[in-house]
């Protein structure tokens, strides 16, 4: 790449120093730099391309790392990171060791907040706003915040406390492109869509606020007749406000990728001194014909080539795809199968019931704890809920899955999607906390299929025989090669059982059975012979399980989740319950978070890959 504004620009201050009239060549610089490092590395393109001017406006307004940015979600946040000392470490984003592809405050001091989840950042920024109040520390709180964000509860809860405070100092900036990953749902959706900026009302509204605040000659009556004749003109011309009407100052909506407007706007809202929502409109893809095309493409797109716009992936097919094609299967034969999204629709494979049966499919929105609840209202009616959802976007529901479906045993099927580990997006996104957390609570059922068949056996038999909640987790991917060729496999809906030692057992469940299948073949080829326990019902235990264990004198428990609480523990428990003294350990993620990285780096790393796994059993037979 040639040589260009950007390349002079490292830190903030580096910003402000440039002219205000250079700041669309340097946006467009910004864009080639984020175009031709994506599609060396994969990552979110869309998103960070919408953003790129309102991005500079806010660094050159403001002043990080007094000013604290908090970015919902993150995934916009490439700018931010260019503009912060990291744009050398861009053609390491998102692998090991390198650059995390959301705000991360141990990787900055830039970074005011860790953000992975949606609908968190007016929370965030009020707390830093109230705190730093406190402690008579002059700055601000800016919040940049998409309209996907808002199909979610927390910025209404926000709202409804900010609004009351005339103390604050935050800056809401709330970014319009009409699009989550997929596009938005939902009547704040629509509400949105239909605001339009109205010259007259604002000129109108201006002139009687400054008669209103400046005269003091005006009596009550007066101020009270040209206060509501202010409220009567914005409800005629405007036809009211959501953000005013919770007692924001509003702004908007305008421009969000005319750099100098949104320089004044911002100075503008930075004297202000009372909370404010900037309204900006963008296009998702900015500058990037095929982003701007395919935004939902380009949302999160793995290594791709720039001049075609061509994503480097093949067309096999995923855990995620192969649910989806199955709860399309099963929707055409029993009427009563509804499936339910929280803004992914693409990601969990419910593309295909949402095109041939749109009565019942539902995108929620980013709301996991309304979907998680609105599943139990489903089950209560009659209809059997399918709530695809990743593992990560789980916990936001716990509460409800303890106490608005478990507690009374409402029949909802959780299919969790890309449960272990993920890869890429790091420590806010693994999949590692389902199976701990899941263990405990009462009448809940917990499969863990490793290929494709289990996985589609595991649907049909929850929809079939199970009349409680059922959780199915599948990883992120495809499926491993398959191994029919070994023998005395003893298979069920609940385990499959290998069994060719009576002094070894290897247990686990899942995809790391693959590489316990390699570490098989390995282990042989070096004179040892091990058995093997595949777990697929995870929940309740089968005493068939615990009576295989008991037989062995060394067990060693591969997890692919967080150990605390983990299924090895709690079968280690059960066992010691009814007797079992013998050796018995636990290889699973120990008291951390897992960083980014490639998945077979990670696994390698954690002890889950073949090699590892026969050293580690080797090492016990020395």
């Amino acid at each position: 790449m040639n040589k260009n504004i950007l390349y002079n620009i490292n830190f903030p201050e580096d910003l402000k120093k440039i002219k205000l009239e250079n700041l669309d060549k340097l946006a467009e610089d910004i864009r080639e730099f984020l175009i031709y490092s994506i599609s060396k590395t994969g990552g979110h393109l869309a998103s960070n391309l919408g953003v790129v001017d309102i991005t500079l406006a806010m660094h050159y307004v403001f002043d990080s790392p007094k000013d604290k940015f908090v970015f919902d979600v993150g995934h916009q946040c490439y700018t931010h990171k260019i503009l912060t000392g990291r744009k050398k470490l861009f053609n390491n984003l998102r692998k090991s060791g390198g650059l995390s592809g959301f705000p991360k405050p141990s990787e900055s001091m830039h970074d005011a907040f860790i953000a992975g989840h949606s609908s968190t950042s007016i929370s965030a920024a009020y707390g830093m706003d109230a705190g730093y109040r406190l402690q008579k520390k002059d700055m601000h709180s800016v919040v940049l915040i998409g309209d996907g964000a808002f199909t979610g509860g927390m910025p209404f809860e926000a709202l409804n406390n900010i609004g009351r405070d005339d103390n604050s100092n935050v800056i809401i900036i709330f970014n319009n492109n009409d699009m989550s990953i997929s596009p938005n749902v939902g009547s704040f959706a629509k509400y949105i869509t239909g605001i339009r900026s109205k010259e007259s009302y604002l000129k109108i509204k201006k002139s009687l606020e400054n008669i209103l605040g400046s005269s003091k000659y005006l009596g009550p009556k007066i101020k009270n007749t040209l206060s509501n004749s202010k409220n009567l003109i914005k409800d005629m011309v405007y036809h009211g406000n959501f953000f005013e009407d919770m007692g924001l100052n509003y702004i908007g909506p305008i421009d969000g990728h005319n750099i100098s407007h949104l320089v004044n706007i911002l100075n503008y809202a930075k004297q202000v001194k009372k909370p404010i929502v900037i309204h900006i409109e963008t296009t998702k893809g900015k500058g990037y014909e095929y982003a701007e095309q395919d935004p939902v493409l380009f949302h999160g797109i793995p290594k791709f080539d720039k001049i075609t716009g061509d994503p480097d992936i093949s067309s096999c097919d995923s855990f995620s795809v192969i649910v989806g094609k199955e709860i399309k299967s099963m929707a055409d034969k029993n009427p009563k199968i509804c499936g339910i999204t929280a803004a992914m629709t693409l990601g969990t494979g419910l593309q295909f019931l949402k095109e041939y049966h749109p009565d019942r499919f539902f995108d929620v929105g980013i709301a996991e704890q309304h979907g998680t609840t609105f599943c139990g209202g489903l089950s209560s009616s009659g209809m059997i809920p399918i709530f695809c959802v990743y593992s990560t976007f789980l916990q936001r529901g716990f509460d409800q899955l303890i106490h608005d479906i478990c507690i009374d045993k409402k029949k909802v099927i959780f299919a969790v999607d890309r449960a272990g580990i993920v890869g890429d997006d790091g420590e806010t996104h693994q999949g590692i906390f389902d199976v701990s957390y899941s263990l405990m609570i009462p009448n809940i059922t917990i499969f863990s299929p490793s290929n494709y068949q289990e996985c589609k056996d595991c649907l049909n038999f929850a929809v079939d025989n199970i009349n409680s909640p059922v959780i199915i987790r599948y990883p992120k991917g495809s499926e491993g090669k398959r191994n029919e060729s070994i023998k005395n496999q003893d298979r069920s809906i609940n385990y499959t059982y290998i069994n060719n030692n009576h002094n070894i057992l290897v247990v686990c469940y899942g995809r790391i059975f693959d590489n316990v299948l390699k570490a098989y073949k390995l282990l042989f080829e070096q004179g040892v012979s091990i058995s093997i326990l595949k777990i697929i019902k995870l929940k309740p235990v089968e005493d068939e399980i615990l009576n295989i264990i008991c037989k062995y004198k060394k067990v060693f428990f591969f997890e692919e989740g967080i150990q605390s609480g983990g299924l090895g523990e709690h079968i280690l428990y059960k066992s010691f319950e009814i007797g079992f003294r013998n050796f018995y350990k636990i290889i699973a993620i120990k008291d951390i978070f897992i960083e980014q990285g490639d998945i077979n780096f990670l696994f390698k790393k954690l002890g889950f890959d073949a090699e590892s796994i026969c050293k580690t059993i080797l090492n016990k037979e020395k």
